[in-house]
Parts: structure tokens; C-alpha cells; sequence
């Protein structure tokens, strides 16, 4: 686990994404990888730069079927391995079971100081700079931000391979939003009372996120 690694004083914050959002965007960013790209990935990497010009003409679903280990690392249940702290030890890995890393996976994940969800940034960062004590005024600047039209991938492939991040995935949004409104119960004592809140702050509370929460 992370805190037998890390030292004593230390927090970890995350935001996890909606695990068939993260997989259609993922393999964008692999079809659409330039030549530069491809390029620049080392010859020492045994048959990926072959495998990444193949990609290009490849479907989704194709690609999701490729028998490669890394290709297996960045799209099966990748988050789950992020989280537990195994992702990029492919060994490591494989020698785990499934349930064994969706544990500890879990494990970790209840020890963070923040959980965020991509599907609610803005109040993802809120809440990343609330916990960690960092001044935040409102504004968020996202980069990386590409608009693609993915083809249709098949439902049983996604099923498949985020069977754990989809499990994971639900317990971080149930984390967040209860830390969320904690932190929205904390912030009106402290300072609503007092006449401090100002406009940009307030956007935190504003009733279509609170009304669209639990669904």
C-alpha cells in the first residue's frame, strides 16, 4: 500500500474519471498520435512503435482486443491499478489476483485526503484545494481538452475490461460527495454567518449541482 512507501507526513488527492469515458479517450489519444509522437517512443520498446502505427487503422474494438501487455495495462481496469499502486509493474501485476488489487485498490482509496470526479472538475479542484489548504478563487483553466467523435465501441468489451474501475469508480463519487458537502457544511458555518462569502465562492453551492448530486 502507499503508506508503507510514502513518508510519515503526506496526503494523497486524486480524480478519477468515468471509466468508458476514460477508455474512448484513451484511445484517441492513440489514433490521433502524430508522427512526431511515434517518433519519439524509444526502439528499445520492442514492437511499440510497430503496434502504434498499426493502431491508426485499427477499430475500437480491434484495438481493445490486441493480446499485448501494454496494451492490456492502459485500458483494463487502469485505474484500479493506479489507485492500488501497481500500474507500470505489469510482473507485479499479473502475479495479484483481481480481487486482491480491487482491495487493496479500495483500501487506498478510502485513506485519501480527497477524491475528486471528472464529471464535476470545477468542484473536484474546490474541494482538492479545501482539503489541502490552498487558497482557490473560483478559477480553473483545463488543458488538454480535445473534442473527438469516437466510433461506436462494443458494450460487452467495456464491460469486460472496467468491471473494477467501474466498481472503484462508484465508490470514489460516493466519497467525493460526501466529503463535497462537508466541505460546503464547513464552509457556510464558517463563513456565511459572517457575511464572507463572496460571488465566485458561492458558485460552489448553487442549487443544479446540489440538486443533480445524487443521481
Amino acid at each position: 500500500t502507499f503508506q508503507t512507501v510514502l513518508p510519515k507526513e503526506w496526503s494523497l488527492v486524486t480524480i478519477l474519471r468515468d471509466p468508458k469515458d476514460r477508455i474512448l479517450s484513451q484511445i484517441n489519444d492513440l489514433k490521433t498520435a502524430s508522427d512526431q509522437d511515434v517518433e519519439s517512443i524509444p526502439e528499445t520498446t520492442v514492437g511499440k512503435r510497430d503496434l502504434m502505427l498499426k493502431i491508426k487503422k485499427m477499430s475500437s474494438d480491434e484495438i481493445l482486443s490486441i493480446d499485448n501487455n501494454w496494451i492490456k495495462e492502459i485500458f483494463i481496469n487502469t485505474q484500479t491499478k493506479m489507485v492500488a499502486g501497481f500500474f507500470g509493474k505489469t510482473k507485479t501485476f499479473f502475479e495479484k489476483t483481481d480481487d486482491e488489487i480491487l482491495n487493496i485498490a479500495s483500501n487506498n482509496l478510502n485513506n485519501f485526503l480527497a477524491v475528486g470526479i471528472h464529471d464535476k472538475f470545477f468542484e473536484s479542484i474546490a474541494l482538492l484545494h479545501y482539503k489541502l489548504r490552498i487558497p482557490f478563487d473560483g478559477s480553473v483553466a483545463k488543458s488538454n481538452v480535445r473534442n473527438y467523435e469516437p466510433e461506436n465501441v462494443s458494450e460487452n468489451i467495456l464491460k469486460q475490461i472496467t468491471e473494477y474501475d467501474q466498481i472503484i469508480y462508484k465508490q470514489a463519487k460516493e466519497i467525493f460527495y460526501k466529503q463535497y458537502f462537508e466541505m460546503l457544511e464547513g464552509f457556510v458555518t464558517d463563513n456565511f454567518q459572517n457575511n464572507r462569502i463572496e460571488k465566485k465562492q458561492t458558485l460552489l453551492m448553487s442549487d443544479d449541482f446540489i440538486g443533480s448530486a445524487w443521481h
